[in-house]
């Protein structure tokens, strides 16, 4: 999907990218539509996504202005050490998001950048640091906030992916898969067309079929570094309100090898919806 470059910034961010991603373009065009998405296969793949939207709580979602949570971002390994956006391993955060338009914002609730404020308000990046002026990038060098631009679209992202992907323009149901005596129906969405092109991004999601839920997603990153891939995996969630809030989000970058390895993992406690608006600077 292609949601200015500070999104695709964050989404290259969140795979590795940065330090190991393949300029040839990634591809993760499942074989069951190399040749075109039959209509009986994308029919069934926006009932799908329907459905988990619905799972997922979508009418409470959309019935609240913003979510407020905190939690930890912690960068794991080597790859996370070369990747992390943030001055210490486990950054703490007290976050807001939009439920409705492409606005949030954290703030960073530990270490030396304690008290600062990264946020986006309809796509557009700010910085405020504690007794300092709200810092803007010059819309055509986003450099010096690169670190805000990529963290806080990225974040929002993945918490609101299955309210987000059903409006994708190309959908398609895949062969259900089983993996340790779970089955999970899964479904390819994209923009553009259904092979891989260096402008939208191509993203696959697997659904617990007991239960409904996002398991994980994995995806493609392009226009920076066209070869980053990476999989989200879904590992907790809360009900609040009789919606489905994630709570735990393990990052793992996909190497050109094709090998998963952990990356990050965002984590979130307190989820809790409210009908103010998000703060804007």
């Amino acid at each position: 999907m292609r949601k200015r470059i500070i999104i695709l910034g964050g989404l290259l961010a969140a795979v590795g990218g940065l330090a190991f991603a393949s300029t040839r373009l990634a591809d993760i065009t499942p074989d069951e539509v190399a040749g075109g998405v039959a209509d009986d296969r994308a029919a069934r793949g926006r009932a799908l996504l329907e459905a988990l939207a619905q799972t997922h709580g979508e009418a409470v979602w959309h019935a609240h202005r913003t979510l407020h949570f905190e939690g930890t971002d912690e960068w794991l390994g080597t790859m996370g050490s070369l990747n992390n956006p943030f001055h210490v391993p486990k950054q703490a955060l007290r976050g807001i998001i939009a439920t409705s338009e492409w606005t949030a914002s954290f703030e960073l609730a530990n270490g030396p950048d304690q008290g600062t404020r990264w946020g986006i308000v309809r796509n557009e990046v700010y910085v405020q640091r504690p007794d300092r002026p709200i810092e803007s990038p010059p819309a055509e060098d986003l450099s010096p906030m690169i670190p805000a631009s990529f963290l806080v679209p990225t974040l929002r992202y993945f918490v609101m992916l299955p309210l987000e992907i059903p409006s994708a323009a190309i959908v398609a149901a895949l062969e259900p898969v089983q993996e340790d005596g779970r089955t999970f129906d899964r479904v390819y969405a994209t923009w553009g067309s259904v092979e891989a092109n260096p402008r939208y991004d191509q993203y696959i999601l697997w659904i617990d079929h007991a239960t409904g839920r996002l398991d994980r997603v994995e995806y493609t990153v392009r226009e920076i570094m066209a070869g980053a891939r990476g999989i989200a995996r879904y590992e907790a969630y809360d009900e609040v309100d009789g919606a489905l809030v994630p709570t735990r989000i393990r990052i793992h970058a996909v190497l050109p090898t094709g090998h998963p390895t952990p990356l990050h993992t965002m984590t979130f406690t307190g989820p809790r919806f409210e009908d103010e608006a998000a703060r804007a600077p």
